[in-house]
């Protein structure tokens, strides 16, 4: 079953506030993943993983 991320913990983990979240993606800036379900956003933890995996090679590419 797969683990999913809260916008809190979304925040929590990328060191931003639950307002930068939400900001981001109602402006449709480059954001993990994400589904709805009722009023909730969630992340699918291995997504987010995957999405930070591409960043990572995308800025080291860039930097060179």
């Amino acid at each position: 079953m797969t683990e999913y991320l809260t916008v809190k913990e979304i925040a929590n983990l990328f060191h931003w506030s639950t307002g930068t979240v939400y900001n981001r993606l109602s402006q449709g800036k480059e954001m993990p993943p994400s589904i709805v379900i009722g009023r909730k956003r969630l992340f699918p933890a291995d997504q987010c993983q995957q999405w930070v995996k591409e960043k990572l090679v995308d800025n080291s590419l860039t930097s060179l």
